[in-house]
């Protein structure tokens, strides 16, 4: 059974397009990577291990949050498979954005 916040979240996140899910992905890859002291600029071109330095450990970061933000799930294969040197920033997306259609219609 759902709680009354769980209900909320799903509510106010059913009209999500893909600039908002583009946003999300974005602000919180930013926070993951950028160093306490300074502001890393994350695009969707940017290659997420060589452009931005993330790691595996800060993949598994940014798709936990994004998981908690928009209400979705993504597997542990698919988490991995985002852990290659080719991942871009807009393949995070793509990923998160079928996820949210998935589940929020």
């Amino acid at each position: 059974m759902r709680t009354l916040s769980e209900w909320i979240i799903t509510y106010l996140l059913n009209d999500m397009n893909r600039e908002e899910i583009e946003k999300v992905v974005l602000d919180i890859t930013e926070k993951v990577i950028s160093p306490i002291d300074s502001k890393v600029s994350v695009s969707m071109e940017d290659n997420f291990r060589n452009d931005l330095g993330g790691d595996s450990l800060d993949m598994v970061q940014v798709v936990m949050d994004i998981e908690h933000r928009l209400d979705i799930s993504v597997s542990d294969a698919e988490c991995e498979c985002l852990t290659t040197d080719e991942t871009t920033v807009k393949d995070i997306v793509d990923l998160m954005e079928k996820r949210y259609k998935e589940k929020h219609g």
